[in-house]
């Protein structure tokens, strides 16, 4: 191969070389621009208003136009507002009404009482429920407060008075031991937490000593063991305990079967007779 023959080769292959980075560097800068250049955004089908063309100021309450001006859309029903221009509007059912003199209770409509301070509902009705009010709601029932108890309470569907009475079991009773004691409930009774305990719904004694409940009564725990629910005395024993209905000896007896109370005799056991 001769000199000038070599330099042709050389020149055809760095010819073809340039030839093959000119064409990617333009198939990069093509890709470039696409890519910069704005997306064509979808428009969404609006959806024809049940209402037909609206003007402008107007929307849409079920199939009504309506000026939300002048008018509340009230479920589904256009309905006008308080005249008040001081009026708060607000919706009742299907009317607008002013909250500032009106109270929508179960779909009521009623307005506030006279000379009154916190209006609430109670059911379909609006009562006075501030502090100071002469009324109660009780159950979803307006009940009068009895007669000088202005502090009076709800008990079930009745009032009762806090300072002499208690609320058992939804029925107001008197306080055990006066106005002047503790009283709580034993089921529907009071009791005196002074002088009485409650145990397992009935009232028991109460003492320095009797302190404890087993069952139904109050026992000591210091002369006294609960037994299935009955107080036993330890009868002196060193180390009591419980066998059934009975007091044993650990030291000096066994409890066999969870009932029968055996001395203990020795190198021998002594349920082994019980068998």
């Amino acid at each position: 191969m001769t000199r000038l023959t070599s330099i042709g080769l050389c020149a055809v292959l760095l010819f073809n070389v340039c030839s093959c980075a000119t064409l990617q560097k333009d198939a990069i800068a093509s890709m470039l621009k696409k890519e910069k250049s704005p997306r064509v955004t979808r428009q969404r089908r609006q959806l024809p208003s049940p209402c037909g063309s609206l003007q402008p100021g107007q929307l849409c309450c079920d199939s009504y136009k309506y000026n939300p001006v002048t008018h509340l859309c009230c479920n589904d029903n256009p309905a006008v507002k308080p005249a008040s221009p001081t009026a708060i509007p607000g919706c009742c059912d299907q009317s607008a009404y002013d909250r500032n003199t009106h109270l929508c209770c179960d779909a009521t409509l009623s307005p506030h009482p006279p000379a009154t301070t916190l209006p609430a509902c109670c059911g379909p009705v609006v009562y006075d429920s501030s502090v100071n009010s002469t009324q109660l709601c009780c159950a979803g029932a307006v009940l009068n407060k009895p007669v000088g108890v202005p502090r009076a309470l709800c008990c079930g569907t009745a009032t009762y008075n806090p300072v002499t009475q208690v609320c058992c079991m939804g029925f107001p009773v008197p306080k055990a031991g006066g106005p002047n004691a503790t009283s709580l409930c034993c089921g529907p009774f009071s009791y005196d937490i002074s002088t009485q305990m409650c145990c397992n719904g009935n009232i028991a004694f109460k003492s320095a000593t009797h302190t404890h409940c087993c069952g139904m009564f109050s026992f000591n725990p210091a002369t006294h063991l609960c037994c299935n629910g009955y107080p036993y005395p330890k009868l002196g024993f060193i180390s009591p305990s419980c066998c059934g209905s009975s007091v044993y000896d650990t030291l000096t007896m066994r409890c066999c079967d969870g009932s029968h109370v055996v001395l203990i005799t020795p190198n021998q056991d002594p349920c082994a007779n019980l068998a």
